[in-house]
């Protein structure tokens, strides 16, 4: 299919459009795909949305503040000789800060630091006004439930594994759409191609016609002879109005990928267009085991399922861990200053006159615990359901990549056979008409000889495309397709 040719073609079958038919090369076609594509662009998204998740989950290991303030003023009516008022006036004022952290191995740390100032009007308050500072470490360590890396990181874990999931998912989107641009480029030029052949069919049959007419004129044709041409003509017509829907279908195809309507594309989606790409075969053969080899390692499809299937490992894990009774053990010190001047109240903090320790152990455990084990048995069942979807996979990747080799060889051998096939067609066809000319024909023959013509070209455009398309699919079946085109993800 020669460049001008096809301008020239879609021109005429679009001459009602205000502008002329653009050259589109098929790179540029990925370009605009990869740029503008709808559905790309929704799963351009999953890496960004499981980025969040991922930030969420090493929110847990965050530390927190918390300060506090305080001011509480209380007035009692005695009721006792040594209140040592009448009416007890109390006034405090608290200050306090709290920092906490839990740490990957299941500890939490907890330092609290206060500040007190009391005043009063007893007369039996030995300090007044008095304040009071405060400091104490609290330790708390999981002995089962929520013990260890495994446990506590399982959520980050899996935040992880889906967002690398996410990625390789966008990557088989990408691989995806760039082999659905060149299908529906290569379909696009095969259908243009038919409308060419088509006009050409209508052409030579029309001209039979006339020629037919003039000699049942003549008399030196029976009007049989006319009628089996006009009906000929008639029907090529019909067949290229069809080829020409099939050509307006395959456009819109392709414009559905590189150039959605309503969005940035909207001027290419009402502008005609031409693929300016000739189709040119790479000359390669399929090596199998090794692209089987290849595939199985890298193909996004199956990096994703085996990421999904980590992350569902490690909610299993976490889910495992929940099931344990929680026994904690915990401890913690303290140390107090007391004073009737503030400096020396915090002066008097380490002193460690006044001190406080305390160490204890907990246990809780739901009687039952049936929602911990309904969980993990979920956990479990999705852990094999992710591992039976990645055995699914791998074999369908294994039966594909053999399916692109066959396919490969096959479009190979049937656009060799295609050329010979319309190599003789055209010269069968030529021969007829010569022969008509001298009398030595007839219109039937010639009409015969000429749908056969038209029938093996497209067969071989059909073949051509094929491979231009099967060569797609091998590419993509060993995950080489972006490489080969030179299409590299941010």
């Amino acid at each position: 299919m020669r460049l001008l040719a096809v301008t020239a073609l879609l021109a005429a079958a679009l001459a009602a459009a205000d502008e002329a038919p653009e050259p589109l090369t098929l790179s540029k076609a990925i370009e605009l795909a990869l740029k503008r594509n709808l559905d790309l662009e929704v799963e351009r998204l999953s890496p960004v949305i499981a980025e969040q998740a991922v930030d969420k989950a090493r929110a847990d290991f965050d530390p927190t503040a918390i300060l506090s303030y305080g001011d509480r003023d209380s007035r009692t009516p005695s009721t006792s000789a040594l209140s040592g008022a009448s009416t007890v006036l109390q006034r405090t004022t608290t200050y306090s800060g709290d920092l906490q952290e839990k740490l990957p191995t299941g500890t939490t740390l907890d330092l609290a630091l206060s500040y007190i100032r009391s005043s009063t009007n007893s007369l039996y308050s030995t300090l007044n006004p008095s304040h009071t500072t405060g400091a104490t470490l609290t330790v708390k360590q999981p002995l089962l439930k929520g013990f260890g890396l495994e446990a506590n990181r399982s959520g980050l874990a899996g935040a992880l594994h889906s967002r690398e999931a996410a990625r390789q998912a966008f990557q088989a989107k990408v691989t995806q759409t760039v082999s659905d641009v060149e299908g529906a480029y290569w379909d696009l030029a095969a259908a243009l191609k038919n409308v060419e052949v088509g006009r050409t069919s209508l052409k030579a049959a029309r001209s039979l016609e006339e020629a037919s007419r003039a000699k049942v004129e003549a008399g030196t044709l029976p009007k049989t002879d006319l009628l089996e041409a006009s009906s000929a003509s008639a029907s090529r017509e019909a067949d290229l109005i069809d080829e020409e829907r099939k050509a307006d279908d395959a456009a819109d195809r392709l414009r559905q990928l590189v150039a959605p309507p309503g969005r940035d594309g909207a001027s290419e989606w009402a502008r005609p267009f031409v693929p300016a790409d000739e189709p040119a075969p790479e000359a390669l053969t399929p090596d199998v085991p090794k692209a089987i080899d290849r595939a199985l390692r890298i193909r996004p499809e199956l990096s994703e399922a085996r990421a999904s299937l980590l992350a569902a490992e490690a909610a299993r894990l976490g889910a495992k861990n929940a099931v344990l009774p929680d026994l904690s053990v915990s401890g913690s010190w303290g140390q107090q200053g007391v004073d009737a001047e503030r400096d020396d109240a915090f002066s008097r903090l380490n002193d460690g006159r006044a001190r406080t320790w305390e160490l204890g152990l907990s246990l809780e455990f739901p009687l039952g615990n049936r929602a911990a084990k309904s969980d993990l048995r979920k956990a479990q069942a999705q852990t094999d359901q992710q591992g039976a979807r990645l055995r699914a996979l791998e074999e369908a990747v294994v039966v594909e990549v053999r399916a692109a080799a066959r396919a490969v060889e096959s479009a190979r051998r049937r656009t060799e056979a295609g050329k010979r096939a319309v190599a003789f067609a055209r010269e069968k066809a030529h021969d007829e008409q010569l022969r008509l000319e001298q009398g030595l024909s007839t219109s039937h023959l010639v009409l015969d000889a000429s749908r056969t013509q038209a029938e093996e070209e497209g067969r071989l455009t059909a073949a051509t495309v094929d491979l231009m398309k099967a060569l797609t699919a091998w590419h993509k079946a060993q995950s080489t397709l972006l490489e080969a085109r030179g299409v590299k993800l941010e």
